[in-house]
């Protein structure tokens, strides 16, 4: 049988709450008042703060019936919503309860026609309760014709206001009221609430259904409540997911969860395939990168949050699927990442050319795949700045006129120390060695011919390059032949050996500046700059003497 449609009234009117013990999630709110009401501590004046549709006006008519509420000798904090007085509140009928628009009713003429009212006696209630709504729309000369009321009315009139931007209101108001702050009603609370409804209407929805549901109402029951409306002219006989995702026009969770894979595996094709998915469907790109700006925010949740579920709104299911998705990515990239939506936002508002710009985005997002974190690669570079320390050769100028990553020191010997008689013939072998290269390896004993040597710790040889030995220097900046070297000298004296490479300076006082090529130059022979440009696969941009 079809429902006359003048009978039909909205969920967000038929499921109002008619007593403090129905309203959802403002239970430090309700509770308070009904305490204040059974010890008989009752203010003048209350005002009710909060985001639309949280339950400002609700609580003010409920406290209303709590207190002209017939069904007992003084107010209660249970009223009856059965009573006359309950009814005529609750059907906006009473003479004694005026509910008053700020926004319509804000200039001075409308106040002084209350404040006059003020004084007559009520009706049929024990209490006159004015409650003004948007109460911060009142102009200034308003406020000031309310305040001495306000201040000192009389034992019978009680004054409710509502507001959603409580820093327009002046202090003198302020200072006169007592101030409950209503909170945005949690995701799974308004789940449970949604569920509660759809069993009272007879209709079968989708727990992820409702999950959409209660997250485009964005912690407003009155707002939620709209979109359930909406929702039920589906008329089918289960409301899933999917159905309320299309209707709203938001994409599916598994859109993003398929972009993040095509992430992971550096797909580019697939990414931009998803992006131009979207864009057939008529999914709205604005709200398309909104949703994988919140989709990359809950990886970042549930990375650092023990307990997720207080914070997010997802499924247990959701949950699950996101820890997995979360561990192929480091907080660098996720961080990076949305910093990159974030600036793509206004530009994406902006543009006629919205599918570029969301493509463009991907790409940067791909590109993140590749970052790696400045912890990691900290980590990574003190690794290597150990090894250093323990590796056979170490190459410097003396003095240093580029700054390394570290101070050049002495490499520590492969084996235990040799004794002092064996220290000392490390460099008066020299000679012998020489001579012996000059037929085993005709070439390297060209490059090392214009050396010294000296002592250089335990198990280590100094060798010292002449200024003006450019080719030799450039040869023992080479890995190759460093270890060819050490290979000669370590088989020479029988026993391994570790090089202290030393490039000595022209004997002027003066040093002529090194230019800029000079330097970059320099930089790319120290070993542990190399080591690091091969492991991040980067590049030099610039130095600094």
């Amino acid at each position: 049988m079809s429902i006359p449609h003048e009978s039909y009234t909205v969920l967000a009117r038929k499921w109002r709450p008619p007593t403090f013990a129905q309203v959802i999630g403002q239970e430090h709110v309700t509770t308070t008042l009904q305490n204040a009401i059974t010890q008989g501590r009752l203010g003048q004046g209350y005002l009710f703060i909060g985001t639309r549709g949280v339950g400002k006006t609700t609580i003010a008519r409920i406290l209303a019936k709590a207190l002209n509420c017939l069904s007992t000798a003084e107010p209660t904090p249970t009223p009856c919503d059965t009573c006359a007085n309950c009814v005529a509140i609750r059907d906006g009928t009473c003479l004694d309860v005026m509910e008053i628009d700020g926004a319509s009713n804000r200039g001075i003429e409308e106040i002084r026609r209350l404040r006059d009212s003020v004084a007559i006696a009520p009706v049929s209630a024990r209490y006159k309760v004015y409650i003004i709504d948007e109460v911060h729309m009142l102009t200034k000369e308003a406020f000031n014709a309310l305040l001495k009321t306000l201040e000192e009315p009389p034992p019978h009139v009680k004054f409710f206001f509502a507001t959603t931007e409580p820093h327009k209101i002046p202090a003198t108001i302020l200072s006169r009221v007592q101030k409950y702050e209503l909170r945005r009603v949690a995701w799974d609370a308004l789940v449970t609430y949604l569920d509660k409804v759809a069993t009272a209407e007879g209709v079968t929805v989708e727990r992820g259904a409702l999950g959409v549901i209660a997250r485009a109402g964005d912690g407003s029951v009155r707002d939620t409540l709209s979109v359930f409306d909406q929702v039920l002219a589906l008329a089918a006989e289960t409301i899933t997911e999917a159905e309320v995702t299309a209707l709203l026009g938001w994409t599916e969770r598994e859109t993003y969860f398929a972009l993040h894979h095509a992430l992971v595996a550096e797909d580019v094709a697939g990414a931009l395939g998803i992006v131009q998915h979207v864009i057939e469907r008529g999914r709205d790109p604005e709200q398309f990168l909104v949703g994988l700006l919140d989709f990359l925010r809950s990886m970042l949740v549930v990375q650092h949050v023990s307990s997720p579920e207080t914070v997010l709104e997802e499924t247990a299911d959701s949950l699950r699927a996101l820890r997995d998705a979360a561990q192929h990515y480091s907080q660098e990239q996720l961080l990076y990442s949305m910093d990159v939506l974030l600036e793509t936002l206004p530009r994406l508002a902006a543009t006629e050319a919205k599918q570029t710009a969301l493509e463009l985005a991907l790409l940067k997002l791909l590109r993140a795949r590749r970052r790696v974190s400045l912890d990691s690669m900290l980590e990574r570079l003190h690794s290597l700045d150990g090894a250093a320390m323990t590796a056979p050769a170490v190459v410097r100028e003396a003095p240093a006129a580029y700054q390394s990553a570290r101070p050049a020191k002495p490499a520590a010997p492969a084996a235990p120390a040799a004794s002092p008689r064996s220290e000392a013939t490390l460099a008066s072998s020299w000679k012998t060695l020489l001579a012996g290269l000059a037929t085993a390896d005709a070439k390297l004993h060209a490059l090392i011919a214009p050396v010294t040597v000296a002592d250089g710790g335990p198990g280590t040889l100094r060798v010292l390059v002449p200024h003006d030995a450019e080719m030799t220097w450039q040869a023992l900046a080479q890995k190759k032949t460093r270890e060819r070297l050490i290979a000669e000298i370590s088989r020479h004296v029988s026993r391994p050996i570790a090089l202290d490479i030393v490039r000595e300076q022209p004997p002027t006082t003066a040093t002529a500046p090194l230019t800029r090529d000079d330097l970059m130059q320099q930089a790319h022979q120290e070993p542990l700059v190399q080591k690091a440009l091969e492991i991040f696969g980067g590049e030099i941009t610039d130095v600094q003497a």
